[in-house]
């Protein structure tokens, strides 16, 4: 059966009212076992329910509510326990949010604001680009500090079902099925700012969680959080990945056995294009792509733990992509390729060193052995000891395709060919190791698992193309 899905964000917002009383019914105290516990707890429930009751009448009454919740709390509601940002003991580092007005108030209560928000930053946004945001945090940052913002606006005054709704329009937005998905700079921006805004997202929950009272807004910023959390780890980062980890495969293989000259690049470019991939496969190439890589996630201020994580995989997809490559290819590797996949191999890991990831080699160790154990002597029993050895990462059925089918003699070179081509005994024990089926142990990037830091100051800086309707900047801000 289908159904028709408004798609114009005023006609969307119209659906969300049942939606979210079912959410606020959702929310039940823990019990404590307690008969005295329990009596009071039902008592908050039922106040809670009540309190939460009155957030879904009219814009008119809800706009009274909260002017006199304003004027009772005066300049308080700037503060920071009231819906600024900082540290519990320190205001003079909380986020300045100037006392609501009418026109703001009815803004926020408004179920239309969530979807037209959600729309301007996301689906009609231009991001900056990366070349722009160099030093800029407040340009790089921008719509999460926005949202961060607005969430301060939405608690101050009991908006919980506005900003749930609000936070979940930014999630569907973002879906990775939208057209951005193949555009590796906008993924970049949206994955710094979805995890900046999870840990605003934080920095309130563990404000509101020294508070009385609180627990239909811990458990709202609960949820937000981890949709943000799921966002973030098992859409846009795997999209990002799946997109520079195709870029790296389809140079790599030729990047670390065809390039021959000895003043492959040794420094990482600083700006251009995203690279065409199937271009010019050679190392420079390959230098291009990680350092678009590496480069567009500092400029649009990637946490450091994520940059690594980023980084490393692609490191990883290199050594995998060029081994397969190897591996499916008959007298593919000779002693001179070996030597030049050598020095390729300690270029790329001088990359790495250049920007701080000093543990790079680890992730190319199995392409090092490989390039080794060719270069070995492969005589008699010591000999293949000796390879062994040296080959731990290297799995044993693997070791004897490449040694003995992957691997050809220099026929320029003959006193080479004697010296290492393999001999029957050592052929021998090979196939003998082979069929004991023993896998390497190739080092492979961590499992993600997402950090969150406080935050303590959101800019309210908006640049000029984003286009929120007219009166929404003044009336937020």
């Amino acid at each position: 059966m289908s159904m028709d899905v408004p798609t114009d964000p005023a006609q969307k917002a119209s659906t969300k009212s049942d939606s979210a009383m079912a959410l606020m019914d959702s929310i039940e105290p823990e019990e404590d076992g307690s008969d005295t516990c329990e009596s009071n707890a039902k008592a908050r429930v039922e106040y809670l329910t009540k309190k939460c009751a009155s957030l879904e009448q009219t814009v008119q009454t809800l706009t009274q509510q909260n002017m006199a919740l304003e004027a009772r709390l005066g300049f308080k509601s700037a503060q920071i326990g009231d819906g600024g940002m900082g540290s519990d003991t320190d205001d003079s580092q909380a986020t300045y949010i100037p006392p609501a007005s009418a026109s703001t108030i009815k803004l926020l209560s408004d179920h239309a604001f969530s979807d037209v928000t959600a729309y301007a930053l996301v689906k009609t946004l231009s991001i900056p680009a990366p070349g722009d945001c160099v030093g800029e945090v407040r340009m790089a940052m921008f719509p999460s500090h926005l949202l961060g913002r607005i969430m301060a606006r939405q608690l101050s005054l009991g908006l919980l079902l506005e900003l749930h709704d609000l936070s979940f329009a930014v999630v569907e937005e973002l879906d990775p099925s939208m057209p951005f998905a193949s555009d590796t700079s906008k993924l970049m921006f949206w994955i710094s700012n979805m995890h900046q805004y999870m840990c605003i997202v934080d920095t309130y929950f563990r404000k509101e969680s020294v508070k009385s009272n609180t627990l239909p807004t811990l458990i709202i910023l609960t949820r937000i959080q981890e949709a943000l959390a799921s966002l973030v780890k098992m859409k846009l980062v795997p999209s990002l990945l799946k997109l520079l980890c195709a870029d790296v495969e389809a140079v790599a293989p030729t990047a670390v056995l065809g390039t021959s000259v000895q003043k492959a690049a040794n420094s990482w470019y600083f700006w251009g294009s995203a690279p065409q991939a199937r271009h010019g496969s050679d190392m420079s190439s390959l230098n291009q792509i990680l350092s678009f890589a590496g480069r567009t996630m500092r400029s649009y201020n990637f946490p450091d733990y994520l940059y690594t994580h980023i980084m490393l995989s692609l490191l990883h997809k290199t050594s995998e992509a060029t081994t397969t490559h190897i591996l499916s290819h008959r007298w593919l590797l000779s002693f001179k390729v070996c030597e030049q996949m050598q020095w390729n191999l300690n270029t790329i890991c001088g990359w790495y060193d250049a920007v701080g990831l000093y543990n790079s080699r680890s992730y190319l160790e199995a392409l090092f052995q490989i390039a080794k154990v060719v270069l070995m002597p492969k005589q008699d029993a010591a000999d293949f000891a000796f390879v062994l050895a040296n080959s731990n990462l290297v799995g044993s059925k693997d070791l004897y395709q490449l040694l003995a089918v992957c691997t050809a003699g220099d026929s320029s070179d003959s006193k080479q060919i004697a010296t290492y081509s393999m001999s029957p005994e050592f052929e021998a024990l090979l196939k003998n190791h082979a069929e004991v089926d023993l896998s390497g142990a190739e080092t492979t990037p961590e499992e993600l698992t997402l950090e969150v830091e406080p935050v303590t100051d959101c800019c309210s800086f908006v640049p000029a193309f984003v286009e929120l309707p007219f009166g929404y900047q003044s009336a937020l801000f």
